[in-house]
């Protein structure tokens, strides 16, 4: 269960880092395939802090999260639940702005949850030993 935490942390962590900096470097969308109509709903007029902030908050803080847990810090677990939490706060917010629900809207979401779950599975383990 501890790999594929690790793995769920790495590839949720890189796919953000790379998205966001593609939002930030092109703020129109455009080397996602995107367009500023997608957030006609939303507070925003370009994607360079919703980039920023995927970049950070999902992206940086899972990387880190998943290299605590590869390093059995002692606080990894409690910060991979957040990291689920956050993941499934980040899409829930998404989707309630651009009102609309895709694939990945719900593969990002499903991470999230086994994120939050695998890690609580885990430190219930810890606990028992």
């Amino acid at each position: 269960m501890r790999f594929f935490l690790i793995f769920l942390l790495i590839f949720t962590g890189l796919n953000a880092c790379v998205a966001g900096c593609m939002f930030m470097l092109r703020p129109g969308g455009e080397l996602l395939g995107m367009d500023t109509s997608y957030l006609k709903h939303s507070p925003f007029d370009h994607y360079f802090l919703p980039g920023l902030v995927l970049f950070l908050v999902i992206g940086i803080f899972s990387l880190y999260t998943g290299y605590a847990v590869i390093r059995k810090r002692s606080y990894s677990l409690g910060f991979a639940r957040l990291q689920g939490v956050l993941l499934c706060g980040w899409i829930a917010i998404q989707v309630t702005l651009v009102r609309e629900i895709n694939f990945l809207h719900i593969t990002m979401f499903s991470v999230g949850v086994a994120t939050g779950l695998i890690s609580r599975a885990i430190q219930k383990n810890v606990n028992r030993t």
